[in-house]
């Protein structure tokens, strides 16, 4: 059995902006400006909190793939794991959407392994631009938010098809930040104000349930962890390291 790790060339469908325009909510919020203390060394004077709010399988009723399985890595989760808390605010977020609509949650909790292995896979793949992107783990002080069980990669998906938002998933590019599709007026071409406006869907539901952004990537959200902490002006986030016995693995 072959297990080599390989990154497929495309991770998500793009929309089919002329079905999917007549369903947006017209006047979406715009994606509000994230502060600088939510990322890089900042992070460090977030305390890490202790929470003892459980790791447990995300259910059948929040839509997932899984996708780094597709990378066909042994070390990744075999499953997609997330603390209760968050698992609570995600189906909150999901029944703000319109009809049509759901969140599709493509990956969630990593063991400090998983995380490691993701660096190497990647810097193999892209060694120009993945280490700006992926946290790193050699910090004590910072913890890797997807170990903390706290944070999840998540797209919207239209008629059960999770969606591209204006760049594929892990696309490591000045288009993926969460805000950079922010410049489209209205009455640009449509299929740049329909993924413009599908990411303020995602921002608008999720931020309006307490999750924090990422300003590097338009997938990534989190809540309990210290980039959450950060967002929200806490001194001590939720969630500390979840460890893989809490999975009942």
């Amino acid at each position: 059995m072959n297990t080599t790790p390989v990154v497929p060339e495309r991770w998500l469908a793009d929309a089919d902006y002329e079905q999917i325009r007549p369903h947006l909510p017209p006047d979406l919020p715009p994606i509000p400006e994230i502060p600088q203390r939510c990322d890089g060394a900042s992070l460090a004077q977030v305390r890490i909190g202790a929470s003892e709010d459980p790791l447990v399988e995300l259910p059948p009723f929040l839509p997932q793939e899984h996708l780094y399985l597709r990378l066909n890595s042994p070390v990744m989760p075999q499953k997609m794991y997330a603390r209760k808390g968050m698992i609570d605010r995600l189906d909150a977020a999901q029944q703000l959407l319109p009809p049509g609509f759901h969140l599709c949650c493509l990956d969630t909790w990593r063991s400090m392994a998983a995380q490691q292995e993701l660096i190497r896979i990647y810097q193999q793949a892209f060694p120009a631009n993945s280490k700006n992107y992926i946290a790193a783990t050699n910090n004590p002080a910072i913890l890797p938010p997807h170990t903390t069980g706290g944070a999840v990669d998540v797209t919207l998906s239209f008629q059960r098809t999770p969606l591209a938002l204006g760049t594929d998933f892990d696309a490591f590019l000045p288009e993926s930040h969460a805000r950079s599709l922010e410049h489209i007026a209205d009455t640009d071409e449509p299929e740049k104000v329909v993924a413009r406006d599908l990411r303020r869907l995602l921002s608008h539901c999720l931020l309006s349930v307490g999750f924090a952004p990422f300003d590097k990537e338009w997938w990534h959200y989190s809540y309990g962890d210290q980039r959450w902490a950060a967002y929200y002006s806490r001194g001590v986030s939720l969630y500390g390291l979840a460890t893989p016995h809490e999975t009942s693995q």
